[in-house]
């Protein structure tokens, strides 16, 4: 994908509906490091999370539109698609992201 963005199919077909960015998703997902460190997590939460798409990094912008619900993808993440060079929280500027990302539904679908 553009901006470096690179992405894997690893469950699903991308045959479901679609979300677009003006959506709001609902989504399991894992987040880390390259090292394998693990920043955010809704499996580890236990339940799944709810957003606006369009409020989300620009690489999950990018991505999630080309799942179709129940798909899981892989994406690596440059941090010009992500936090960039100030990073957030626990994510230091400049950091490469890995995601697991599961779309379980779109909401008013």
């Amino acid at each position: 994908m553009e901006g470096g963005l690179m992405w894997r199919r690893v469950k699903g077909d991308g045959s479901g509906e679609r979300p677009t960015v003006q959506d709001t998703v609902t989504l399991h997902y894992a987040g880390s490091l390259v090292d394998g460190t693990e920043f955010d997590s809704s499996y580890t939460r236990g339940a799944p999370a709810t957003f606006p798409l369009g409020r989300l990094i620009p690489a999950w912008q990018m991505a999630v539109p080309q799942m179709g619900v129940g798909d899981t993808i892989e994406i690596a993440v440059p941090s010009s698609l992500g936090y960039g060079p100030r990073g957030k929280g626990p994510i230091p500027g400049g950091a490469t992201l890995l995601f697991t990302i599961e779309l379980i539904a779109i909401e008013g679908r």
